[in-house]
This record gives C-alpha cells, structure tokens and sequence, in this order.
C-alpha cells in the first residue's frame, strides 16, 4: 500500500484513495474512520487497526495529512486521547487528480473510426519455408 511515484505525481493505492477522499473536508480520528469505511462499504470493507495506522503513517510521511492530539477529555467520554487525521494542501491536490482520473477513465469511450490497435505482441516475421 505504497503511495507510487508516477512523472510529476502521486499515485495512491486504493485504500490511501479511500482515506484521503474520507478525510476530505473532516477530521476524523482512527475509530470514526474504521467506523465510516464499514457503514460506506455496507460492511464489505473491514479495516483494521494496524492497516489503518500504517497507511495513516505512510500518508503522514508524504505530507499527504497532518494529524493532531486532540483534547484530553471532550466532555463526553473519559479514556485515551484520540488523534485527529485530515487533509493537507499536497493530499487535496493528489485526491483532486485522482478524482480527475477517475473521471477521465470513466468517460473514455474507445475511437471507433481508426483500426484498433492490438496490444498483444504479434510475429510479423515470415515462417521459413519447409524444403
């Protein structure tokens, strides 16, 4: 789940995908997240916790979000501390492309008035001749 380098930009994997569109606008701590990510997938997608922390940390590391401590105590629950995750000016601008992306892929529509265009190798080289 590497964030890969293509040319200029950023190519994030599907679930890095997943969580910069969710933190798009939010500020969401680690169980709000796993928590979205199962209702928005009707429970198709599980995300644990150590999937989750370590994409987090990977996006982290490439400036993609910031993430902060929140307050010891919100008023509603006691316990530990939550740390917040959202969006950086970098992360909007790779989540802005990749919608780009998605929307470019989705309107492709193949040029039908040109021969298509094989991308399997073919043998153009003659067979010798049997003597």
């Amino acid at each position: 789940m590497t964030l890969k380098t293509k040319g200029q930009g950023i190519v994030p994997s599907s679930l890095e995908e997943d969580l910069l569109t969710l933190l798009n606008g939010k500020s969401l701590y680690g169980l709000e997240i796993i928590t979205a990510v199962a209702i928005a997938s009707q429970g198709k997608r599980k995300l644990g916790t150590g999937s989750l922390y370590t994409t987090l940390h990977r996006l982290e590391e490439k400036n993609l979000i910031n993430s902060r401590w929140g307050e010891d105590t919100d008023g509603k629950v006691s316990g530990a501390r939550r740390k917040y995750y959202e969006l950086t000016i970098i992360g909007k601008a790779v989540l802005n492309e990749t919608n780009k992306y998605r929307e470019r892929l989705a309107n492709w529509a193949p040029d039908t008035s040109e021969p298509s265009v094989s991308l399997t190798k073919t043998n153009s080289e003659p067979k010798p001749e049997k003597v």
